[in-house]
């Protein structure tokens, strides 16, 4: 099998995720010779001798016209196409940061890239229903999770309670919407606020700053130290001590369709999870058998699952306990190519 992985996604973890880590895991356990490209060497850069050898084409997020032809070149010479992308980009909520980027002319695009792909793959249920519109081969493929870059976690040795968040700078909506609750929280309890990634500490400012954390770990950031920005993700995330992470999303169609990503890095170092009661969410709790107890429907639901937590906190080792499915991902990769 040979198979050329076209990548665009230049500056963010997903590429890791979807397209380093499960290929480079692909070629290993399959001996097919696959080859990962930045397609920004695209534009008429790429020798047609090396398509038209190859069996497959997989397109992680192609937008450019550019590509777009490239791929239909490859086509009219036998080469299958499938096409891969991660998040419902036809309905990005404003306050996101990637908005701006998806112009009406880049979704048009992709538009044309599921039309003539042999195959799509998506990340959630969510997803392919509403992208079937555009290609009826529709394949749901979750998050692949290398685990041998999970190191150990270090565990809280104080008194001080740590809630922590940890994502990147684009889940302004999402944060907002807890302000009250983990506000309340804060300053009720012997706690502190811990953020990895994206600082949003100016969001609440009731709360003494000396109970709040910011530690540095966005993928842009990283990205300037080390080339595998994911594998230095986890070892921050690790390092930093937290009791429980919570992950709260607002309750939009965008959000409905995203992946559980969110809760595989925080089950992968067995950190418990507060999270919003959002379908992939939920889904992902009763996979890892946590039940209801891990999910808040509401602020008033987050308070109380806080106060319960920081009162009880054998309740936490006995989720962190309990964690012990295996959430690293597989081999499913293989399902999409005719053998």
């Amino acid at each position: 099998m040979n198979i050329l992985v076209l990548n665009t996604d230049l500056n963010s973890g997903c590429r890791f995720y979807r397209v380093i880590h499960p290929f480079n895991h692909l070629r290993e356990i399959t001996g097919w010779n696959i080859d990962i490209v930045d397609s920004n060497i695209i534009d008429g850069n790429i020798d047609e001798e090396v398509i038209k050898e190859r069996d497959y084409i997989y397109c992680f997020r192609g937008l450019s016209y550019g590509l777009y032809s490239l791929l239909v070149k490859a086509k009219s010479n036998g080469v299958k196409i499938i096409y891969e992308i991660d998040d419902l980009y036809h309905d990005i909520p404003k306050y996101n940061i990637s908005h701006n980027f998806w112009s009406d002319s880049s979704l048009r695009n992709v538009e044309e890239f599921m039309k003539i792909a042999d195959k799509v793959v998506v990340t959630t249920k969510s997803l392919k229903n509403y992208y079937l519109r555009f290609n009826s081969n529709i394949v749901v493929i979750d998050n692949y999770i290398n685990k041998d870059f999970i190191p150990k976690k270090k565990y809280n040795k104080t008194k001080i309670f740590r809630i922590g968040w940890a994502g990147s700078t684009s889940h302004d909506a999402d944060i907002d919407m807890i302000v009250d609750p983990v506000t309340r929280f804060i300053n009720e309890s012997n706690s502190k606020l811990v953020f990895v990634g994206g600082d949003y500490r100016r969001y609440f400012i009731e709360i003494p700053y000396n109970k709040m954390e910011f530690i540095k770990g966005t993928f842009k950031s990283i990205l300037q130290e080390n080339e595998d920005i994911v594998k230095n993700y986890y070892s921050i995330l690790a390092s930093s001590r937290i009791d429980i992470g919570i992950a709260p999303l607002k309750d939009i169609f965008f959000n409905q369709c995203r992946s559980s990503i969110k809760l595989k890095e925080y089950t992968s170092l067995k950190i418990p999870f507060l999270a919003s009661n959002l379908p992939e969410y939920n889904k992902f709790c009763k996979n890892i058998k946590v039940g209801n107890i891990c999910l808040f429907r509401n602020n008033e639901d987050l308070y109380r699952k806080l106060k319960l937590f920081y009162k009880y906190p054998k309740l936490l080792d006995s989720i962190s306990n309990q964690i012990n499915q295996d959430i690293y991902y597989n081999d499913s990769r293989i399902k999409l190519f005719d053998f």
